[in-house]
């Protein structure tokens, strides 16, 4: 995850934590289970009804992607498509 990513959902976070310590004392009032379900529930029925499930996995898929950082190695840095031994079948010249 990158620092910005990290810094803005913290901002996010203390922004709303801040709204709710200054509207009231009673801080447990804001969490609710079956509100929460409502309105995940919601927000992804609605989200299912405009777009196709396949673009909506994908920005799921995506969420994670920013949220947890991917295994780069060596191996990966270091490969070359057009170096590898089957060069036709990479670069679309018909089967090898």
């Amino acid at each position: 995850m990158s620092l910005t990513t990290f810094i803005g959902v913290l901002l996010g976070f203390g922004l709303f934590i801040g709204a709710v310590m200054l509207s009231t004392d009673n801080y447990w009032i804001f969490l609710n289970f079956p509100s929460l379900v409502m309105v995940t529930g919601g927000v992804f029925s609605s989200t299912l009804i405009s777009y196709e499930i396949r673009y909506v996995w994908l920005a799921i898929k995506s969420i994670g992607f920013i949220l947890i950082t991917p295994k780069v190695g060596r191996y990966l840095l270091n490969f070359d498509p057009a170096r590898s031994g089957d060069d036709r079948r990479l670069c679309g010249a018909g089967p090898a």
